[in-house]
């Protein structure tokens, strides 16, 4: 049966928590014992483990240690995906600030391959549209505003939410057929669907 965006998102977008839920509970033969200790499932049994983050900071101490407690956690359990669901650099997305909003925070991460998929935040789009961050390897956007990754039986479709809350933008109906059109074609049993506002489809 194919997917399509409003049997998927039927009344509300997914929040970031809703999000990072689905994370730990992607596993093969779910039932209620393992659900009383999903976070100790064997790693074998898990489809994908991964992280999310949004509005991640200043650079302040307390990004970082968000940074450090990200990093003691994927000693433990292994991921190798963040979503980062958009405010990628406060304040007005000024790429300058890479390095301490970061580059620096998750540079353990960052070394031990796992692999950061950004979307845009309104934040993000108040310095050139944002598009330096598009083009910026470590972000994973492949170039696009709005775009897929993953692989096997969980696909992530990243939005611009940015155009969809405006109905007057041009690229809110490209965008949202695209989604139409990639969610019915998708093979795979989990398909999730992130960007930085979480209310583009309660209407």
């Amino acid at each position: 049966m194919s997917n399509n965006r409003r049997q998927f998102l039927i009344g509300a977008g997914l929040t970031g928590l809703g999000i990072a839920g689905i994370g730990k509970l992607l596993f093969n033969n779910f039932d209620n014992e393992d659900s009383v200790n999903a976070i100790t499932i064997p790693q074998s049994k898990l489809l994908q483990r991964f992280a999310v983050l949004a509005d991640t900071g200043t650079g302040s101490i307390n990004q970082y240690a968000v940074g450090r407690a990200l990093t003691s956690y994927h000693q433990k359990n292994p991921f190798d995906t963040v979503l980062l669901a958009g405010d990628n650099i406060y304040t007005n997305g000024e790429f300058s600030k890479i390095k301490p909003v970061f580059a620096i925070p998750y540079q353990d991460l960052l070394q031990r391959g796992v692999k950061f998929y950004a979307s845009l935040g309104n934040h993000d789009v108040r310095t050139m549209n944002g598009d330096l961050q598009v083009a910026y390897p470590q972000f994973n956007m492949q170039g696009q505003r709005y775009y897929m990754h993953g692989q096997g039986d969980v696909r992530f479709f990243v939005l611009n939410t940015n155009d969809i809350v405006d109905p007057k933008s041009p690229e809110r109906a490209k965008q949202l057929d695209w989604l139409d059109r990639a969610l019915a074609a998708s093979k795979a049993k989990w398909n999730i669907v992130y960007g930085h506002h979480n209310t583009v489809f309660s209407c």
